[in-house]
């Protein structure tokens, strides 16, 4: 179970440390509740090369975390899920 002081410090001091980018994936990634880089891109607009970087640099500071392995519609192989990380 998350304490209120964790939820705080997440809050004050890991969310505003992000990048326009990062917030914008990980804002589209709650969204879509788990996604492959790839599906992220084709949401966004982007190229799959603006996203993988930024999973990357979340996966870093433990804001978001591998949901599964599953096939993806979008690049007919099997791929990494992606999911927001929630410690509860």
């Amino acid at each position: 179970m998350i304490t209120q002081t964790s939820l705080q410090s997440y809050y004050n001091e890991v969310l505003p440390n992000i990048g326009k980018n990062q917030q914008i994936i990980l804002e589209t990634l709650k969204s879509m509740s788990s996604a492959s880089n790839m599906m992220i891109a084709d949401k966004l607009g982007w190229s799959i090369n603006r996203v993988t970087p930024r999973i990357n640099e979340l996966r870093k500071l433990g804001l978001v975390v591998e949901f599964k392995i599953d096939y993806c519609l979008i690049t007919h192989r099997n791929v990494s899920y992606w999911g927001i990380f929630n410690e509860s």
